[in-house]
């Protein structure tokens, strides 16, 4: 089982997340959480555009109705996506409880902003407060943020995030908004950990030295990486093996040099265009 974090509200959250999107066909996606939850892993991370959301519904229905989990045991990760913000002028609740119903729960664990639009982001933020009150959402954050969203907004609400996602690894090590957030004490998770093993991280001499010194793969020492540098990673996969191969990161950890020595790789590189989209805010 993976160690879990406790948040700034003193939710426990599992420190390793297995992402969905992309995944459209319930028998694989059921498949793969079957094997994921024999596996240890208990957090799984959907949104609106996902399009899986009662998919996941399903899914996890028959699981708790069969015994192999229950409710409490997993941690649901859902967003607000751009389009709902502006549909409802940050009067966001009505898709939040569409999202339960899809969902077949009555909480969601953590729902996150998907982008930083900054067209009604305080009003879905006091939203997100106000369902966070009412014990509708566990915990609450945002997506695809740099420091500067953070510091703009913290000005403006009265609760910082609890969490923030966006997109992490050895190419884009994002080092100013995760020194922000660890001095707010938000938990920062990474998607796109292994930036889908880019030529210039299945390549690189300096990982590949790591990885042999270590007797693990490139992707684990990349995780560990992620653990060693206090980030959560949110992966993507649709293989058991890679399952399997990413419970493997715990028997190890990276000396200061290693992490270093990867931290050198980054080049501020993005394969999505994150909050760069939202250069007013």
């Amino acid at each position: 089982m993976f160690p879990v974090r406790t948040l700034s509200n003193g939710v426990s959250i599992p420190s390793i997340v297995l992402g969905t999107f992309q995944h459209r066909d319930e028998a694989e996606l059921k498949s793969l959480i079957a094997d994921a939850i024999e596996l240890g892993y208990r957090a799984f991370d959907t949104a609106p555009s996902y399009h899986n959301e009662e998919m996941l519904g399903a899914i996890f229905s028959d699981f708790i109705q069969d015994g192999v989990i229950a409710r409490e045991d997993v941690f649901l990760i859902d967003k607000i996506d751009g389009w709902q913000m502006h549909e409802g002028k940050g009067a966001i609740k009505p898709y939040v409880l569409d999202a339960l119903q899809k969902l077949q729960t009555d909480y969601l664990d953590l729902l996150l902003i998907h982008w930083p639009f900054p067209d009604y982001l305080v009003e879905t933020w006091e939203a997100f407060e106000q369902l966070h009150a009412e014990g509708v959402i566990r915990s609450i954050g945002l997506c695809n943020v740099e420091a500067r969203h953070l510091k703009r907004l913290s000005n403006q609400v009265s609760t910082l995030p609890h969490v923030i996602q966006i997109e992490r690894n050895p190419l884009n090590s994002a080092k100013e908004v995760i020194q922000y957030c660890q001095n707010s004490g938000i938990l920062v998770q990474g998607y796109s950990p292994v930036c889908r093993m880019h030529p210039k991280l299945a390549d690189s001499e300096i990982i590949a030295e790591i990885a042999e010194k270590y007797g693990k793969t490139k992707g684990q020492v990349i995780l560990r990486w992620h653990f060693d540098t206090g980030v959560s990673p949110v992966f993507m996969t649709s293989r058991r093996e890679r399952l399997v191969e990413y419970t493997e990161i715990l028997d190890f950890r990276l000396t200061e040099d290693d992490v270093a020595a990867i931290d050198h790789l980054n080049e501020d590189f993005q394969m999505f265009l994150c909050s760069r989209a939202c250069p007013g805010y």
